[in-house]
């Protein structure tokens, strides 16, 4: 739910609204499901992030991964692999919420993804394009020390030493002052 100052679409209602004194759903994350191949039945499709700036927010939803969390780092190489989706909405006239677009967004919003490492790829069984078509979070993954190590302008002309240590990581999406920002959180 949500309520405010809306003019330029952050209470994700659907309408460009000055001011909404009291709560209003937003359609597009409630009483959403998502199908569970596991357990043959509909899960409820929660949020895992919300970040809200004065005129943008950017949410990340829990949806089903491909990626199992394992210390191998094995799973991050399946083809093609599936993150959390991403929805924006709000001001965007800085491109904060989808860059190729410059107006407001009323109702939460899938961006299309920032570049794609599969593209051209077909799925042997429907030959439909394994490059995603919307923005997903990177899921939980361990990521090798040799990844975050030497990885800055200052340190890559000393060699790197690594210790072979891997990093329990997640991808986060923040809303800021005209800006949405994702960075790998450490989390162990």
């Amino acid at each position: 739910m949500s309520c405010g100052r809306g003019i330029d679409g952050q209470l994700g209602s659907g309408a460009l609204v000055h001011m909404q004194g009291s709560p209003v759903i937003v359609e597009m994350l409630s009483n959403k499901h998502e199908f569970d191949a596991a357990t043959r039945s509909r899960k409820p499709l929660d949020l895992r992030s919300l970040s809200a700036s004065g005129d943008h927010v950017v949410a990340v939803c829990d949806n089903q991964t491909n990626v199992e969390l394992d210390k191998s780092g094995a799973a991050v190489d399946k083809v093609p692999l599936y993150g959390y989706d991403v929805l924006v909405w709000g001001s965007n006239k800085e491109g904060q919420c989808i860059p190729e677009r410059r107006h407001r967004f009323a109702a939460p919003e899938h961006p299309a993804p920032l570049y794609t490492t599969v593209a051209g790829k077909k799925d042997k069984a429907t030959h439909a394009d394994l490059a995603p078509s919307r923005l997903q979070a990177a899921p939980r993954q361990w990521v090798p020390e040799s990844c975050f190590v030497g990885s800055s302008a200052e340190t890559r002309s000393v060699p790197a030493t690594y210790s072979g240590q891997k990093h329990l990581v997640e991808q986060v999406f923040v809303a800021g002052p005209t800006v949405t920002a994702a960075y790998l959180k450490k989390l162990n």
